[in-house]
């Protein structure tokens, strides 16, 4: 699911390379290392009650946002200093130099709980706690539950690593414009399919900065675009004359194996 590289294959590794014109190998690595054919887990020492919202029937919950932050800061504290002993030195955990490992996906056994609750797949820092790995400070993680990769697969994988990256999710929070779609099935920080979509040519080029630059229509005539997995020619713009601050984007998309392939249709969309 992480690290498959042969053709084709729904991983998280070929969707990253397939969307950032091979710009960009993420290659991940197992801890605790599996015994044999047996994988490890760390065991917390609080009981899963004491990461669920509190209830009448569960005295031993989280009762805020603050302190449900606090007990998952304290559980990845702990799961870190549990496995970082196993963590070879000689091994990259910071690429890009900034002194800060580039990125930890914790996998928790068990079912969800509900959106934005603390047993929710999601993006976040670890900010309470300095927790070094062969001198790297831990911040930026992923957090994922173990039912919602069994039915998201690689897409929810996809989408919070691509948090990692800078990208925002595009869905609304409040629950007053949960009807609204911003960009619908087009992107998959709205919608997450599995196999993953791409994410839009603005995303990439805003946030991947896989693509450099986005030539400008300013004339008529005719032009020429290839579908968004083509490193060239697969996007344009086109200013809006009464506003500086916005203009149009044009790209193509079209219904590709594996990525691409839970697409609504194909064909050029049009996006503000």
């Amino acid at each position: 699911m992480f690290n498959e590289q042969s053709k084709s294959y729904n991983s998280l590794y070929n969707y990253y390379k397939q969307v950032s014109y091979n710009k960009l190998e993420i290659v991940s690595y197992f801890y605790p290392s599996p015994q044999t054919t047996t994988v490890c887990s760390y065991t917390d020492n609080n009981p899963r009650s004491y990461y669920q919202a509190y209830s009448s029937i569960n005295k031993n919950g989280y009762t805020s946002d603050e302190e449900s932050y606090s007990r998952k800061q304290g559980l990845i504290y702990r799961a870190i200093n549990a496995i970082k002993s196993q963590i070879p030195s000689d091994l990259d955990i910071d690429f890009n130099k900034d002194g800060y490992v580039d990125n930890i996906t914790f996998i928790v056994k068990g079912n969800t709980e509900g959106w934005n609750s603390l047993l929710w797949p999601h993006q976040y820092y670890l900010y309470q706690y300095n927790v070094y790995i062969n001198s790297k400070r831990v911040m930026k993680y992923n957090f994922q539950i173990q039912s919602a990769l069994k039915s998201l697969g690689n897409g929810v994988l996809c989408h919070e690593m691509f948090h990692s990256l800078g990208a925002p999710d595009l869905y609304h929070y409040n629950e007053a414009y949960l009807n609204y779609s911003s960009v619908g099935a087009w992107d998959l920080m709205e919608q997450t399919a599995n196999p993953p979509q791409s994410m839009l040519a603005y995303m990439k080029y805003r946030y991947g900065k896989w693509i450099s630059e986005v030539p400008e229509i300013t004339k008529g005539g005719t032009y020429f675009i290839r579908p968004i997995s083509n490193e060239t020619s697969q996007c344009y713009k086109i200013s809006t004359p009464k506003n500086s601050n916005q203009y149009f984007m044009l790209e193509y998309r079209k219904k590709v194996t594996p990525f691409e392939s839970s697409l609504p249709g194909t064909g050029v969309i049009i996006y503000r």
